[in-house]
């Protein structure tokens, strides 16, 4: 496929087939041999070799780059946008990576307009503060999904969201919030509540007041069957045993 020098678009998704399983290595050998890439869209696995010493680095202005199962080292997957840091429009990614998520981010941050980020690579609070905030482009952050717990990204983005000339484009925000109610008692004692969400109203405060539209987002989701999801999941957490 390498040999496929005019390819602009490249898109394999999974079905209710068995998926492939790219590997980070294979996948930047891919993109480095396509100079008119402008579209990537990975269903499988990123995880595997990420040994690229001898690999060039991709000159393709890619603008627009989708991965269902972004694994492996975050830092290796930046190699990706060598030649993208001017194009780069939007990134979507369900992670469940290691590493700075800034290390992925960073060589994109001038041109990015939509981010979407789902499973474990939340961003963290420095991460919001001193790299997405500072997004001159970013129009819609999406880190949206039901989450057991936080990390204080809430708190994070509404103290961003204060700083005067932090997010200058943003105009969506998708956060991170448990849904639903949970019960507490027994027999006729059963109560139901609403989860809480620390810091949520802060954040709705801090984002109405910059006229940015802000709501709690779903995890993504995509046309991969979700037993396979979970499948590969259990499968990489008892290869790595758990996180």
């Amino acid at each position: 496929m390498c040999s496929l020098k005019k390819i602009v678009e490249f898109s394999h998704k999974a079905t209710t087939t068995a998926r492939t399983d790219f590997g980070m290595r294979t996948v930047l050998q891919l993109v480095s041999a396509w100079p008119d890439l402008r579209h990537l869209y990975i269903a499988g696995d990123t995880n595997g070799s990420d040994d690229s010493d001898d690999i060039p680095p991709p000159t393709c202005a890619i603008k627009t780059a989708t991965f269902e199962r972004l694994m492996g080292k975050l830092s290796k997957h930046a190699l990706l946008f060598a030649g993208s840091g001017e194009s780069l429009q939007e990134l979507e990614f369900w992670g469940m990576g290691y590493g700075n998520l800034e290390d992925l981010l960073k060589p994109v941050l001038g041109s990015i307009e939509v981010l979407r980020i789902g499973g474990s690579n939340k961003p963290s609070a420095n991460c919001i503060k001193d790299v997405l905030s500072k997004a001159p482009k970013l129009q819609t952050l999406d880190i949206g999904g039901e989450s057991d717990y936080d990390d204080g990204t809430r708190s994070a983005l509404a103290a961003a969201l204060q700083v005067e000339g932090s997010f200058p484009s943003l105009r969506t925000l998708l956060y991170t919030a448990k849904h639903g109610t949970y019960k507490t008692g027994r027999g006729r004692n059963v109560r139901e509540h609403e989860h809480e969400n620390p810091g949520e109203n802060e954040l709705l405060e801090a984002a109405h007041t910059r006229g940015i539209w802000p709501s709690a987002g779903s995890e993504l989701e995509y046309k991969v069957e979700g037993a396979q999801r979970r499948a590969g999941i259990i499968a990489a957490r008892s290869r790595y045993g758990g996180w």
